[in-house]
């Protein structure tokens, strides 16, 4: 009787030194994952804004300088974006046509120089609010798994499911696509291939498409 409880009880210390070395493998990892999260927080973007987007007049860059360290990107570049309109950044790879999108967003800031809405610093405008009037069409299209509305949306709650099928319909060109009532239902990996989202996608976007 002694042995068989003996023998259970090896048992169980196995299983606890098995647990422990296993915890002592992943917490490292644990370690380093919660230091990851630590320093994102630390890097979280701090939106100072206070006033509301306007984009009558257009957008101004005036001398605006920006780099990624030494490398300077931008050097004093002035340039003026009207609207309405279509403006166009022509350039070889490399040439600072992305950082002008991406600073005129609000994800970098300048390193000298300013850039204005309609006049109004963009320093000085809510960047949600101005980024809520911004539609983005990438030169590559990534679907994520999930419907094709939900790739579109981008998961914004805010947008009902309704409002999207609109915007949908002209990009829309595959014949299956135009038969199918439930194509916004599909899966995206099934349909990548014959779905393309174009400028129409982002016509909710009243102020700026790229």
């Amino acid at each position: 009787m002694l042995g068989i409880v003996f023998t259970q009880i090896i048992g169980c210390i196995k299983g606890l030194q098995s647990n422990y070395q296993l915890f002592l493998e992943n917490f490292h990892g644990y370690e380093f994952c919660m230091k990851v999260i630590e320093q994102a927080r630390d890097f979280e973007e701090r939106d100072s804004g206070w006033l509301a987007p306007t984009l009558q007049q257009g957008c101004k860059f005036e001398q605006v300088s920006f780099g990624f360290g030494q490398t300077l990107i931008l050097d004093e570049v002035s340039l003026e974006i009207p609207a309405p309109g279509i403006t166009v950044l022509i350039g070889p790879s490399g040439a600072g046509k992305t950082t002008i999108v991406d600073l005129l967003i609000g994800f970098h800031q300048p390193t000298k120089g300013e850039i204005l809405l309609d006049g109004i610093p963009l320093s000085h405008v809510k960047l949600k609010d101005w980024r809520r009037g911004i539609g983005y069409v990438p030169q590559e299209l990534t679907l994520l798994h999930g419907s094709i509305s939900e790739n579109v949306t981008m998961g914004d709650a805010s947008i009902p499911q309704e409002a999207s099928p609109g915007p949908l319909r002209k990009p829309a060109r595959s014949p299956s696509l135009r038969t199918c009532r439930k194509a916004l239902t599909l899966m995206s990996d099934k349909w990548a291939r014959n779905f393309r989202v174009a400028n129409d996608s982002v016509s909710h976007s009243p102020a700026l498409s790229s």
